[in-house]
C-alpha cells in the first residue's frame, strides 16, 4: 500500500484537500475534507485595513488596525486589534481598542481591552483589564 498523496483543490481560509489512495495496485479516489486552521496574522505582520472571514477563524499574533469579522477571533498575547471586532466567539489574550460584539467572549488574565463590549456570555480571568461600556445580555 502506497502512502496517501494529498493535493490542494482550492485555496481559501478553508482549504480543501483531496487524497488519492492506492490499494493493492488499484487506485481508488476518495475525497476527505480537512479544514485547515483559519487565517493567522503572525507576530511580524501589521495589517492596516479590514479583515473578513465568512465562516473561518482569524488568529492575531501581530497587529491589525481595522475591523475584523469572522466566526472565531483570537488575539494572542503578542497581538493587538484597533477597530471593531464581530464574531460568534472571541478570545482576547493581547490588547484590543474599539468595539467588540460576539456571543461568547473570553478574556485571559493578560487581556487589555478598551472597548464597548456587547456579548451574550463573558468569561474573565483574574487580572484582565477592561475599560468601556459592557453589555452582557445573558441569552445564549
Amino acid at each position: 500500500m502506497t502512502p496517501c498523496a494529498c493535493t490542494r483543490s482550492k485555496l481559501s481560509s478553508k482549504t480543501v484537500f483531496k487524497s488519492q489512495l492506492s490499494f493493492y495496485g488499484r487506485k481508488y479516489l476518495t475525497q476527505k475534507d480537512f479544514t485547515v486552521p483559519g487565517s493567522i496574522i503572525e507576530e511580524d505582520l501589521m495589517i492596516e485595513g479590514n479583515i473578513r472571514s465568512s465562516g473561518g477563524s482569524v488568529d492575531v499574533k501581530g497587529h491589525v488596525v481595522g475591523d475584523v469579522s469572522a466566526e472565531t477571533i483570537t488575539i494572542r498575547i503578542s497581538g493587538s486589534v484597533g477597530g471593531a471586532m464581530s464574531a460568534t466567539k472571541i478570545e482576547v489574550e493581547g490588547s484590543h481598542t474599539g468595539s467588540l460584539k460576539c456571543d461568547d467572549l473570553k478574556l485571559a488574565k493578560t487581556a487589555q481591552v478598551q472597548a464597548d463590549v456587547v456579548a451574550k456570555v463573558m468569561t474573565t480571568e483574574s487580572g484582565a483589564k477592561v475599560m468601556g461600556n459592557i453589555d452582557i445580555t445573558g441569552r445564549q
